[in-house]
This record gives C-alpha cells, sequence and structure tokens, in this order.
C-alpha cells in the first residue's frame, strides 16, 4: 500500500501541527530568570580523557499553591558522576566534561525546605537524536526508517554526546 501526500493534506496536517505547538507553548509560560554569574567548573576526578566541554542552564521550579510552576532562585545543587562533581546555586550556567561513549548519567541532588531531592540527568547522543530528527523531514515513512536506523546505530565511540539539561521541579503539582 503506498502512501501519498497531496498538497491539501500536506497542508490539513501542518494546520494540525501549528495548533498542536501552540497549544503545548501556551502551558509553558514559566518565567525563566536571567543567568548574570560565570559559569560554573566542574571538578574532574577521573583520569578518562575529556572529549568536550558543554555548558548547560540549570534551573530549579517549584509549583505554588495556584498550581503554578515558578523558577526557584538560590537553590543549592550538586551534580556528580564518577567522572567528575559540581555545586551551584540556581539558576546557573555549569560546565561539564563528557566523555564520548563513556559519558554516565548524572545524580542531581537538590536541597529544598529541609529535603535532599534527588534527579537523574540522562546521557544524550546527539547523533542518534540527529538521525532521527532527519526522517522528519520525510514524513511517517521517513520518522519510522530514521527510528529503526537510530536504534540499529546504538551507542558509538565517535558519536557526539551531550547531557540533558538539569531542570529539576522539586515538588508535586497540587
Amino acid at each position: 500500500m503506498e502512501f501519498e501526500m497531496t498538497q491539501k493534506t500536506s497542508l490539513k496536517l501542518m494546520a494540525g501541527m501549528t495548533v498542536a505547538a501552540l497549544g503545548l507553548s501556551a502551558c509553558a509560560t514559566t518565567e525563566l530568570q536571567d543567568i548574570t554569574a560565570p559559569p560554573i567548573e566542574s571538578k574532574i576526578i577521573s583520569k578518562v580523557p575529556v572529549q568536550k566541554v558543554v555548558t548547560l542552564e540549570a534551573r530549579t521550579f517549584a509549583y505554588g499553591e495556584d498550581g503554578k510552576r515558578a523558577e526557584l532562585v538560590g537553590i543549592p545543587c550538586k551534580l556528580r558522576n564518577e567522572m567528575f562533581r559540581t555545586a551551584y546555586q540556581t539558576p546557573a550556567n555549569v560546565k561539564l566534561p563528557v566523555y564520548g561513549a563513556e559519558t554516565t548519567e548524572l545524580d542531581l541532588k537538590c536541597s529544598y525546605k529541609g529535603e535532599t531531592k534527588v534527579k537523574t540527568v540522562e546521557v544524550r547522543n546527539l547523533t542518534r537524536e540527529n538521525i532521527s530528527k532527519s526522517g522528519s523531514q520525510h514524513g511517517m515513512l521517513g520518522v519510522l526508517i530514521a527510528s529503526g536506523v537510530a536504534a540499529a546505530h546504538g551507542n558509538r565511540p565517535n558519536d557526539d554526546y551531550s547531557y540533558r539539561p538539569p531542570f529539576f521541579t522539586l515538588n508535586e503539582k497540587p
């Protein structure tokens, strides 16, 4: 069975995607604070060679009694794994070493209202993400093919790695 995308179908699809994007952007109304301090350096504790250093925004949020999410300022946090560690107060730009295929997830701990909150920050394989994204330019069939290619690709030594942004919502929505 072959699917042919007509111009009319394409326009309907684009209109639907635009409405969905606008709806999602309306949910993301949290105002972000300016980060004025210089980036925070990480202390490297491993002999594994650093492939590159990425600078990511680190932010913390909490829901108020009104159900709205707001950014928190001055929350002490620590990011670490077996290769490095760093400590900062949010919001901050943090410089994080990346070790190629040996890059591992991070433990994120933040102190909030007398409690330590813990979260895992996952590794991103940017090469695989780009393979998946490239398929979206070619419709549903392209997405399916690219997803299969990305899954088969696995994590390779020469891939480009990074981390998910260390954003942390420290409480549940009321």
